[in-house]
């Protein structure tokens, strides 16, 4: 159901080849945090328990959804307006399909998520 949606991951890449530090993004730039912005809003994001964890606050103007096998953290999720809890990546791709309508569907990390949908994965959008 969820291969008729586009589906992007949005990613920085630093210049040593990492995303992210211990469930931190390890540099400040503005340029990127706009970039994410602007191609995010409006749009279902998928994202990993650490990545949600480690966002404060959550994301608003989209809808998230969070994937994770830890079920306690689906009360959590579910407590935020506009968020959704997955247990796998393929629930979380069959839910974004069902609210994406015809939008895009952004996965917006962490690594594990990035690498089991990256065989659904249509485009790379890379931080400037």
């Amino acid at each position: 159901m969820y291969r008729s949606n586009m589906i992007t991951q949005i990613l920085a890449v630093s210049k040593d080849g990492f995303i992210g530090d211990k469930n931190t993004i390890p540099w400040k730039c503005k340029v990127d945090m706009t970039h994410f912005a602007m191609n995010t809003k409006g749009k279902v994001c998928i994202m990993g328990r650490k990545t949600f964890e480690s966002i404060n606050p959550p994301l608003k103007h989209r809808v998230v959804i969070v994937v994770s096998s830890d079920a306690s953290i689906s009360d959590r999720v579910r407590n935020i307006p506009d968020h959704a809890y997955a247990k796998s990546v393929e629930e979380a791709l069959d839910l974004a399909s069902s609210v994406a309508l015809s939008r895009e569907i952004m996965i917006i990390g962490g690594k594990t998520i990035y690498e089991q949908t990256m065989q659904y994965t249509d485009r790379v959008l890379l931080s400037p």
